[in-house]
């Protein structure tokens, strides 16, 4: 075979579909090995082996509670394969694949919910590290008439079941309490474990807009006021003051984006 396109994709398809044997026969074309053909089988099975691995050690929840997540990647490999040649990337596209038609019939409602979860875990453990960190700590004001600055190790994730509650000793049988609910995922500073925080409807749509960059803080307030239909009032500013507070303890409210000419101590 001498067209490299064409060569990749046979082999390609030889790792994942189901049928590969004209695959097979399409790499073999013209070869003078008389192993490259079991050479070819090895190397598929291994590849197929060490990515199911990696889907269990990302969703390690659901594989507890499905008891085996190899039919379901039997399946993703066959219809849709991954296409990332990263394999951070296998849990997102997996996920992605994912469906009621492809879970057992015994499985319960709220599985999907949990792979979601176990996704928005690991996204939030391997995020970059915060860029210009430090300097917006030295700012040190919490000024909400700038943007705010919010670790990139950070999710606010909508929920309709709690499976963030589910012990680690879970099993399909498990009762989990149907919501809504709000989250906010986080990347713990010192421990670098992700942690999760449960946030009011009115907390969580502030912090979307807070999360955008592009406005205020007082703006941000405002259009999420504006989308949710509350009441901007005493109380409201007090308790989101608390929460500021709580999420800056907490490594997840870095502090206000620096503005050009601003200068600290300037009241103009």
């Amino acid at each position: 075979m001498t067209d490299l396109a064409e060569y990749q994709r046979a082999f390609l398809e030889l790792l994942f579909k189901k049928d590969f044997e004209k695959q097979l026969a399409v790499l073999c074309e013209g070869s003078t090995d008389a192993r490259a053909e079991r050479r070819f089988r090895v190397y598929r099975r291994m590849a197929r082996h060490r990515l199911t691995d990696v889907v269990e050690g990302c969703f390690p929840r659901l594989a507890a509670v499905l008891g085996d997540l190899e039919p379901i990647v039997e399946r993703w490999f066959d219809e849709s394969p991954p296409r990332s040649p990263y394999l951070r990337d296998v849990a997102a596209e997996l996920l992605r694949f994912l469906r009621p038609d492809v879970l057992p019939a015994t499985a319960p409602p709220w599985v999907l919910e949990l792979a979601r979860h176990e996704q928005a875990m690991l996204e939030v453990e391997y995020a970059g590290q915060e860029s210009g960190a430090d300097d917006v700590r030295e700012i040190g004001e919490l000024d909400f008439n700038r943007p705010a600055v919010l670790t990139p190790a950070h999710k606010i994730l909508r929920a309709r079941y709690a499976v963030h509650r589910l012990p680690d000793d879970l099993d399909r049988d498990a009762v989990v309490e149907e919501g809504p609910f709000a989250l906010c995922l986080y990347r713990d500073p010192a421990s670098h474990e992700v942690r999760v925080l449960e946030l009011s409807p009115v907390a969580a749509a502030i912090l979307e807009e807070v999360a955008r960059g592009d406005a205020t803080v007082v703006e941000a307030v405002r259009a999420a006021a504006a989308r949710e239909r509350f009441e901007i009032d005493g109380a409201l500013v007090g308790s989101f003051a608390e929460l500021v507070s709580d999420l800056a303890d907490r490594g997840v409210w870095l502090g206000a984006k620096p503005v050009e000419g601003f200068v600290v101590g300037d009241t103009r």
